[in-house]
């Protein structure tokens, strides 16, 4: 779908114009970043989807300046990673590679349980004496049961979040640490194979 997107010029245009003047650092650090470990994924198909797309938009070009939109011959606008970019992709590599369920985590944060409050209860002091409180007895009963049955399925729903489809698969700890460890490094050997580091890198 990512890629497929892509494809549709306007869509193509504001993603292009997001990343390049909108986005903050760390939401370019996220989104290069997933996307590049999905470029090189130890799963053949995914690897192959996200290299199409990543090659798609993403442009390393050294020489051309950064102010100047880069084009093909097909008149396609291509995001190109200028030295900020290029440190904020290198960086988020290098602490997936080294703690790779940290960026997961990070990436993935569990949602947020909202435990409903007791209803606010009348205060029967003020009320006047006299007549049957069996009808208020019972109503109380009725919210201060629904209100515990709430919590209870808020508590539940926290402690099962939604699982993601890797989790729906069993995948251990151990097996997505390795999985995005390994993809991490299979990014960072890309930069070494295009990127000067006695010159880009370290300037």
């Amino acid at each position: 779908m990512h890629l497929n997107l892509l494809k549709v010029p306007e869509v193509r245009a504001q993603v292009l114009y997001y990343l390049q003047e909108v986005a903050t650092s760390e939401t370019l650090e996220s989104v290069l970043g997933t996307w590049c470990v999905l470029a090189h994924d130890i799963d053949k198909l995914a690897s192959s989807i996200g290299t199409e797309a990543w090659n798609s938009f993403v442009r390393y070009c050294p020489g051309h300046s950064v102010e100047e939109p880069l084009m093909d011959a097909s008149a396609e606008a291509y995001f190109l990673l200028d030295t900020t970019s290029r440190h904020t992709l290198f960086g988020f590599l290098q602490r997936t590679a080294l703690d790779p369920l940290e960026v997961y985590a990070y990436l993935n944060p569990l949602p947020t349980s909202i435990v409903p409050t007791l209803p606010e209860q009348p205060n029967l002091k003020n009320r006047r004496t006299g007549g049957s409180n069996k009808g208020t007895t019972a109503s109380k009963r009725q919210q201060l049961a629904s209100a515990i049955s709430a919590a209870r399925k808020a508590g539940l729903e926290a402690e099962e979040p939604v699982r993601s489809k890797s989790e729906e698969y069993d995948e251990s700890e151990s097996d997505r640490s390795a999985r995005l460890r390994i993809s991490a490094v299979g990014g960072l050997r890309y930069f070494l194979g295009k990127i000067d580091l006695a010159g880009s890198l370290t300037t």
